[in-house]
């Protein structure tokens, strides 16, 4: 379980060039966690002026505690979107971004997500962005821009 300590020792603060605000985030590359989900996911928890908040690491503990349980519908998800050519392959999900905003009332934690699918012949990889909030998936929604809001 982290604390907001053991985060501020072990994770790196990444801050953003700004005039007006002085916010960035703490960053890291977690790998124990997800050996079978792509070796390794970057982290990523939003701060404002060095602080972050204590629900943000309750969100976060929460989503390492419980993101098998969001499995199963993640990969409905993947199948009942592909298109005509693809076809789903046995490949296990590779989670890639964990981003844990400080203050965003559409959600509390994104995970970006993505699986290699056979496009014809070929092997191609979808990308998904995941919006989880109170603990349950509030959206997911197949993308190349990972960086936009669902809606």
């Amino acid at each position: 379980m982290y604390t907001i300590q053991k985060i501020k020792e072990e994770f790196h603060l990444t801050k953003a060039i700004s005039f007006i605000e002085n916010k960035g985030s703490y960053t890291d590359t977690l790998t124990k966690e997800f050996v079978d989900f792509g070796g390794s996911c970057d982290v990523y928890i939003q701060e404002f002026d060095d602080e972050m908040l204590q629900n943000q690491v309750d969100v976060f503990n929460n989503f390492l505690l419980n993101f098998r349980n969001y499995l199963s519908r993640i990969n409905s998800y993947i199948f009942s979107n592909l298109n005509a050519f693809e076809k789903d392959t046995d490949n296990e999900l590779s989670f890639d971004v964990i981003f844990v905003p400080q203050t965003n009332l559409k959600y509390e934690l994104i995970l970006v997500c993505g699986k290699k699918v056979k496009f014809l012949f070929l092997n191609r990889r979808i990308t998904l962005r995941i919006e989880i909030k109170n603990g349950l998936i509030k959206s997911i929604k197949r993308t190349n821009n990972s960086t936009e809001d669902n809606d």
